[in-house]
Parts: C-alpha cells; structure tokens; sequence
C-alpha cells in the first residue's frame, strides 16, 4: 500500500480472498456460538434483546464483534449524547448475546469529546478495540481550517470491554471521517489497521497500522488518492483483515446523481497481502 492509489474492482482476487477470510471467520464464531441439539428452547432467546439499558436517549451507530478466543464474548460499542456524538457507550455480553450489562467507558481524549463513527474489533490474540472520530465541533475550528478540530482515536481493551486503556491519536487537525478498525487474526492479532476518508474533497482514504496491539501507529499514509470528481459523500472506508497478511479497504469512491435522480458510484478496494507494506 505504499503506491499512491490502488484500484481495484470489488470482486478482484484481493477483495475476493479478503470477504472469504471474513466469511470463514464469520462460519468459526457462528458455529462455535450455535447451541447443541439439548439445549432447552427457552435457552435460545431467539427474540429481540435489548441491549442499551442506561438512562442516554439516543445511542446511535452501533458496531459489534466477538473475541475468536471466547466467540460467546461480545462487546457491542456506539456514539451516545442528546446532541453532538461526546462520547461511546459499550456493552458486554458473555453468553452470546442473550444477555447485556454496560461495559466500561472509554476515557475522553483531552482535546475534547469524541464518539463519532464508532467501529469495534477483536485482535486474535483476544484484544478487543474500539476506534470513533471527532467530527470537528470542538472549538478549534477556523475559516481557513473547518476541519481542524477533527481526530480519530483508537481505545485498548482486555477485559472484554470492563475497561479502556486512555485513548491513542491516530489523525487530528484535518479532514477525517468514518473510521473502520480491523485486526489481524491468530499470530497476526497484534496487527491493528485504521482506515478513514480524507482529503479536501474527501475521496481519499488513509490507512494507519500498529504491529503492538495498538499502543502505537505507524504516521498515516495516502493509500487511495482524491477522485478528482466531486462526491455527495465521504468514500466511508470499511476495512478486513484475512490471514497471511491480508488486508482489504473497500470504499465508496465517488458517489453523485445521474439525471435519472438515481445514486450511481464507483465502490473500489485497496488491497494489500503483506500486512499493508505495499499493495498487492
């Protein structure tokens, strides 16, 4: 991913073998989560369950995964406040989701409230994260600068979710926006990667990896350049991370309406199979 951009179409053989890596993990969780053939019907809870039981009235953007080292453990984490996103709410589920108790809060950066765009991921190695921006309604905006009070920040969990280490800045002071975070799996799980949309017409996409398990990050890099055609949204990254190194970032490249008053758009994927070294 070193290159300046890297295109590619959704069904390439990167971005094929990416979804099929997500897929198997998804079929291990699933069957390690699935009930035995004696497990009582009211065992099940196969209705809704109600998670957020606090007293926030708005929680919203959820994301949800499970700890490959213990699939029944859950933790689900979103963007909680009556107005702006100020903070994330976390919860923790030990029976694979038939039941909730709040987790831990992850600390507030010291330049101020964020809980935008929150996205959730365990490691193999058991460590769960939580990734959420600032959206850029701190104080330290400007004319010449609207996007400099912008940030995204990762948080370390390994409790499954009781507690939070402080938070680690990844980007700050221009334009970013929905973040994703994925880990590596098995000897890969200390591989953690952050993708989001960036750029003056935000296009682009930035990648940032740690290889410790997330106490630090590698200075972002330009892994899909600007479009150079306007786009009604931001590209939105969303990233996989497969074995042997594998690492997918598929984003909404452009998006814009046709005369018709459909939403046409390119969707591309920046792959890499050497733990985002270079590309693929």
């Amino acid at each position: 991913m070193n290159d300046p951009a890297s295109r590619r179409g959704l069904l390439s053989a990167g971005a094929a073998a990416a979804v099929l890596a997500a897929l198997a993990a998804c079929d291990r969780v699933t069957s390690a989560m699935t009930p035995g053939p004696g497990t009582p019907a009211r065992a099940l809870n196969t209705g809704n369950v109600l998670v957020s039981r606090d007293q926030y009235r708005e929680h919203v953007g959820p994301s949800l995964a499970a700890n490959p080292l213990r699939p029944r453990e859950l933790l689900a984490a979103c963007q909680g406040s009556p107005f702006t996103p100020e903070f994330v709410l976390t919860y923790r589920s030990a029976d694979a989701g038939a039941t909730w108790q709040p987790g831990g809060r992850p600390p507030q950066p010291a330049a101020g409230p964020a809980g935008d765009d929150v996205t959730v991921a365990f490691g193999g190695n058991g460590r769960g994260y939580v990734c959420a921006a600032r959206s850029g309604h701190g104080s330290g905006r400007t004319p010449a600068n609207p996007d400099a009070s912008r940030a995204v920040y990762l948080w370390r969990t390994d409790d499954g979710g009781r507690s939070f280490a402080a938070p680690v800045t990844l980007t700050e002071g221009s334009y970013s926006d929905h973040p994703w975070v994925a880990a590596g799996q098995g000897s890969e799980g200390r591989n953690v990667y952050v993708a989001w949309g960036a750029g003056t017409g935000h296009t682009a996409v930035d990648l940032t990896r740690s290889a410790d398990g997330g106490q630090t990050f590698a200075a972002p890099r330009r892994i899909l350049r600007e479009a150079g055609t306007p786009s009604l949204v931001s590209a939105g990254p969303q990233v996989a991370a497969g074995p042997g190194g594998l690492v997918c970032v598929v984003c909404d490249w452009t998006t814009r309406q046709a005369a018709s008053g459909d939403m046409t758009g390119q969707v591309v994927a920046v792959c890499s199979a050497d733990a985002g070294n270079t590309r693929q």
